[in-house]
């Protein structure tokens, strides 16, 4: 049998109440510093779990001490709102032994989509990996969807991360919003907790923000990126009489990090990089090979709309 109870971080009958509950009773915890176990062992796994799911998407991740450091940052010192209202909560899953899950949630949004409507967000959620595939992911949703309810947040959106899955959540009822699907970024998922008008208002708001193409800064850490990028700017040099040098895509995507007068970009159709945008020197360089009418027809009407 699980049992799930919730405690109350800064109560100083915590300590004797672990005593009491038996192994296989689940507890749902606020993090914070104060509980010094349980943020050792969840900043350990944090930054496995980053580095773990940036590797899914051809990026090369940053070291554990960056994500450690950011770990601290976030969830350690975070500032309270000044009205008093709730915004963030980092919930850890435990035993009174070891650590389940973790899952980040805003009960205020406005961060994954812009749109004048507030929402819910799920921004971090994982299992540690021995405990995988055993229904405590669902578990730990379900404690999420009821702090959701308490607050009385009528829609959640959420990007899924190719740890936990696309499956799972599509499984916990989450649809496709059909954003990003221009750029192939990871598609943002959204789900109905009250029907109604506020849900309507959001679903119309998302519905306007819906394109087949976008331009996104090319990512120099980003191998999937680059190597989609590599041909099309082979076919830029042949054309252009330009020697190639492949590794040229690298490293003017790091000068376009380093400068503000410089920005590197790939336009994105179809979920596809089918061209770039390259501005230095005060001067714009525009290059999409074998680019079709309807394509390029949709470029000018976009530019025009700037």
């Amino acid at each position: 049998m699980i049992v799930c109870t919730q405690l109350d971080p800064s109560s100083n009958k915590q300590h004797r109440m672990k005593e009491r509950l038996s192994d296989n009773e689940i507890l749902f915890t606020q993090i914070t510093k104060l509980n010094a176990e349980l943020f050792s062992q969840l900043r350990k796994l944090f930054s496995d779990y980053k580095i773990q799911g940036l590797k899914h998407r051809g990026e090369t991740p940053y070291g554990k001490k960056y994500w450690r450091a950011l770990f601290n940052r976030e969830y350690a010192s975070a500032p309270e709102p000044q009205d008093g209202s709730v915004r963030d909560l980092q919930i850890a899953m435990h035993t009174v032994r070891e650590l389940i899950g973790f899952a980040d949630i805003s009960i205020q949004s406005r961060g994954l989509v812009d749109i004048p409507l507030n929402y819910g967000s799920v921004n971090e959620f994982f299992i540690v990996p021995k405990h995988r595939r055993k229904g405590y992911g669902t578990i730990l949703y379900g404690h999420v969807e009821q702090l959701f309810a308490e607050h009385n947040v009528d829609t959640v959106l959420m990007t899924p991360d190719p740890v936990t899955g696309v499956d799972f959540w599509r499984t916990m009822g989450y649809e496709d919003t059909g954003l990003n699907i221009g750029s192939g970024e990871p598609l943002i998922y959204r789900k109905h907790l009250a029907p109604g008008e506020t849900a309507e208002a959001i679903d119309d708001a998302i519905s306007k923000l819906r394109t087949p193409t976008q331009i996104i800064a090319i990512n120099p850490y980003n191998k999937r990126q680059l190597s989609e990028m590599i041909p099309i700017w082979r076919a830029y040099c042949l054309k252009n009489d330009r020697r190639f040098h492949k590794r040229d895509v690298k490293s003017t995507a790091f000068e376009a990090r380093k400068h503000r007068d410089v920005s590197f970009a790939a336009i994105y159709y179809g979920g596809g990089i089918v061209g770039f945008v390259l501005r230095k020197d005060k001067e714009e360089i525009r290059f999409i090979p074998g680019c079709d009418e309807s394509l390029r027809l949709f470029l000018a009407e976009e530019e025009g709309n700037k």
